[in-house]
């Protein structure tokens, strides 16, 4: 068994997330998307936040506690994020959709991957929503 396909057999280590990223447009003019992302650098947690219609230099950045990276650990588990891994699908006959993409990184070295572009993984809305209102409380 190749050392990738050993770390995908292993379960996603949530707990030990360095960094996170959601990333979905809103249409097709300048900054229409919104970002949500999570780093940890040095021991600190910091969450970004884009809004739409915001430039991404523009974003909001907050310094996060343990029970916020907890909640957005909770909420990725809760809608099995994992299950998202590979995710890559298109409508290549749609020229000005939607699109987006996630990643997730954790400290052993393990990562999720998703995108689309007009195609979207199970619980996508969900997420979105509960991404939404989770970074708009800080």
């Amino acid at each position: 068994m190749s050392f990738l396909k050993f770390l995908k057999s292993r379960a996603f280590a949530w707990e030990d997330i360095n960094f996170f990223e959601f990333e979905y447009s809103t249409g097709n003019m300048m900054n229409a998307s919104v970002l949500f992302r999570l780093s940890l650098n040095e021991g600190v947690y910091t969450a970004q936040y884009k809004k739409n219609g915001v430039p991404d230099d523009k974003a909001e950045s907050f310094v996060v506690d343990s029970e916020f990276v907890n909640k957005l650990t909770a909420l990725l588990k809760l809608y099995r994020l994992d299950k998202w891994d590979g995710f890559k699908k298109s409508d290549k006959r749609v020229l000005d959709g939607y699109h987006f993409h996630a990643y997730i990184h954790n400290t052993k070295n393990q990562r999720i991957s998703a995108s689309g572009y007009m195609k979207w993984p199970k619980n996508y809305s969900a997420v979105k929503k509960a991404l939404t209102e989770l970074y708009t409380s800080l």
